[in-house]
């Protein structure tokens, strides 16, 4: 990914364009999950917050039925790179 993304940073420099090339960084590599720990601001680069990511996720059919066997799991709520979004559901141990 970060060889992509050098490449076309160089072949957007190389172009005529009004504004600066500034090229993208991220805290983590793409697919690294990180937490997100303001719920209801999106992150940078995303459009949605977490709590509506919640929402969409806990609206899935599959997913309530998992939430009704676990009926006390915590949900967390992930960034993965733009635009991916992961929601996990841990219980408490036994």
């Amino acid at each position: 990914m970060a060889i992509l993304a050098a490449t076309l940073t160089g072949a957007l420099a190389s172009t005529a364009v009004a504004a600066p090339v500034v090229p993208l960084t991220t805290a983590a590599p793409a697919g690294t999950p990180v937490l997100v720990t303001t719920p209801n601001r999106p992150p940078k680069g995303f459009r949605l917050t977490a709590t509506r990511v919640l929402a969409i996720a806990a609206a899935d059919p599959r997913v309530r039925s998992e939430l009704r066997r676990y009926p006390k799991a915590q949900a967390y709520e992930y960034t993965k790179g733009i635009p991916v979004w992961q929601v996990s559901w841990f219980s408490p141990g036994r």
